[in-house]
């Protein structure tokens, strides 16, 4: 990918496309693409970047600790600079994924089952392997 491209769909969901059929995968992908902070030009197959409201979920890993924090932010290094401030232990961006507030509750839910308290979450290899597909 080049810089100006965005992941929409990774491997897995690309692979059940043909099960579900044209007019499913294109209102998945135009759905995932919204949440992402596009929105369809016209009634084209392009789509652009919506300013406002698009910026990075990211996952602050607590070096140490095997806990995740996910959060957004259209500037994630200056949210780890404000979390790093009176922290007992060393925090480093694990990685960012763009999209949007949305996205970022979507992912919450996901993980669910792994949060520990508020936006931190256990570091499991089930996180990792999700930022691996999605992260730039």
């Amino acid at each position: 990918m080049d810089e100006h491209s965005v992941l929409i769909c990774n491997e897995d969901e690309v692979s059940q496309f043909p099960a579900w059929g044209n007019e499913k995968a294109n209102q998945y992908v135009l759905e995932k693409s919204v949440a992402l902070g596009f929105k369809r030009i016209g009634n084209t197959a392009f789509f652009e970047r919506v300013s406002e409201g698009v910026g990075y979920v990211y996952f602050i890993e607590a070096i140490g600790l095997d806990r995740v924090k996910i959060g957004y932010s259209d500037n994630p290094e200056k949210r780890l600079k404000q979390l790093s401030t009176g922290s007992p232990v060393s925090l480093s961006i694990y990685a960012r994924v763009p999209g949007n507030q949305v996205m970022e509750k979507e992912i919450y839910q996901r993980f669910l089952h792994l949060r520990v308290e508020n936006e931190w979450f256990h570091f499991t290899n089930e996180i990792k392997e999700y930022i691996e597909a999605n992260s730039i």
